[in-house]
């Protein structure tokens, strides 16, 4: 549909306009907003000082007040980030190797979020346990 990379995944987010925005990747730098006038995009989703975010797995959704949040999978490890207008800023969740994160906000904006790790048991067996942090105060 956009552009010529294969995606990693795609989420559909309610965007700040009242529109629709699809996320995809990698990186997460790509952001197609339906607006009443047709779809926009914006490519790379960067910040004032050009950072993108390199990513595998993630999720993301917007916050009534335009800013953008997601949770990734980058080397090893399990990121959250926020997007103002100007910047984005990054807390590690988890510096160990993990997958599949997701995420919600609770009602005062506090990122709850969700992952796994495989453990390898004694007897050679793998499997992949859920995890769960939040993050900030």
């Amino acid at each position: 549909l956009w552009g010529s990379n294969p995606a990693t995944g795609a989420r559909l987010v309610p965007a700040p306009s009242g529109g629709i925005a699809l996320i995809y990747g990698p990186p997460i730098a790509r952001a197609i907003t339906r607006a009443p006038h047709g779809w926009r995009e914006e490519n790379p989703l960067s910040d004032g000082a050009k950072t993108t975010l390199l990513a595998g797995d993630f999720d993301a959704t917007y916050t009534p007040d335009g800013r953008l949040h997601i949770v990734f999978a980058s080397g090893p490890g399990i990121v959250y980030a926020v997007r103002n207008k100007c910047a984005w800023s990054t807390v590690i969740v988890d510096p160990e190797i993990a997958a599949a994160p997701a995420f919600a906000l609770d009602t005062a904006g506090r990122p709850h979020v969700t992952y796994t790790k495989e453990r390898h048991d004694d007897d050679g067996g793998v499997h992949d346990d859920v995890w769960y942090a939040t993050v900030g105060p």
